[in-house]
């Protein structure tokens, strides 16, 4: 999911957390 967000303009995506907490952040860069 996170990498079809990767192809929106002004949006960074990353993953935090370990195992079961991991979850992806969407973060606006504009």
């Amino acid at each position: 999911v996170h990498l079809a967000l990767a192809d929106f303009p002004g949006v960074r995506t990353y993953s935090v957390g370990e195992g079961e907490k991991r979850h992806v952040v969407i973060e606006p860069t504009g």
